[in-house]
């Protein structure tokens, strides 16, 4: 965590005012990772893109959500690969209160992306994932109940899907 904290102090200090083209290019050395066939990279990147300043992630925002979702998702090949699907729920809620979730807030997320998130962290409620360390989906549930938690809390509540809220909660 502390080298995603170094990259967000750099960013904020040397890219600030950089151009978006050199924004973008920047923001776009990390997309790939969180998707990539290294699970140490997927972890890394994750907890990075979640702690990037807001004038980065509203460069690319929906990019970052697709891939922080795609990153979240259980797949064959990413089966054993909690830590990874962990960091990209913790990393969507992160970057849902960097960016601020409000129906027309510029930049920020919208009812539409938030549903989408909120699917994906009911997915991840889902995760029974077990290896011979045991339950490891326990850490993927836990980072998703947390995300819940923050995203119902900053959200506006008419910006929350009954259905999805209902589900979230086991209902």
């Amino acid at each position: 965590m502390s080298s995603a904290i170094a990259v967000t102090a750099l960013i904020g200090e040397y890219f600030r005012h950089q151009p978006v083209e050199k924004l973008t290019a920047w923001l776009n050395h990390f997309l790939p990772e969180v998707t990539s066939n290294n699970q140490q990279a997927r972890v890394g990147n994750a907890l990075a893109l979640g702690s990037m300043p807001r004038f980065l992630l509203t460069v690319s925002l929906p990019k970052v959500i697709q891939q922080l979702c795609t990153c979240a998702l259980i797949t064959d090949k990413t089966l054993q690969w909690a830590e990874s699907r962990k960091n990209a729920l913790t990393a969507l809620s992160l970057v849902c209160t960097t960016v601020g979730i409000a129906p027309s807030s510029p930049g920020g997320v919208d009812q539409v992306t938030l549903a989408v998130i909120f699917r994906t962290l009911i997915d991840g409620l889902e995760d029974y994932t077990v290896d011979s360390r045991g339950d490891i989906g326990a850490i993927v549930r836990e980072s998703t109940m947390s995300s819940i938690q923050v995203l119902t809390n900053t959200s506006q509540p008419e910006l929350l899907e009954a259905d999805l809220i209902r589900i979230a909660c086991g209902g």
